[in-house]
């Protein structure tokens, strides 16, 4: 995966569809292994979704940039428990916002009985 800068990714976007100004993307993982873009999400300035399954390279280029934005951050560890949140790309300003949370496993002892 080559360096891409979030001015090229919002740029070719635009491209494929001018009306995008917002990408949500959800994602999680964990087990040692990233899982899945479960949840890629475009919206129009009016909030209106947008089906981006018909543009053709458009999910691909916004799952390479996400895989940079996790680089660049260091913030999602998917190890153990793992990480999961949310990407989100301001088109029209040229913003990423990374929300990530780090998922943790807890026991509660709820008492011990004896028959």
């Amino acid at each position: 995966m080559g360096s891409t800068n979030k001015q090229e990714v919002c740029k070719q976007i635009k491209e494929l569809d001018p009306d995008i100004a917002i990408v949500e993307i959800s994602y999680a993982g964990s087990g040692d292994s990233f899982g899945d873009f479960y949840n890629i999400d475009a919206y129009d300035s009016d909030k209106k979704m947008i089906d981006i399954k018909s543009h053709g390279d458009l999910q691909s280029i916004i799952e390479d940039y996400c895989f940079e934005v996790f680089d660049m951050s260091g913030q999602p560890n998917f190890n153990d428990e793992g990480s999961e949140g949310t990407i989100t790309i301001d088109v029209d300003n040229m913003v990423t916002k990374l929300d990530n949370y780090e998922v943790y496993r807890e026991t509660r002892s709820t008492g011990i009985e004896y028959f």
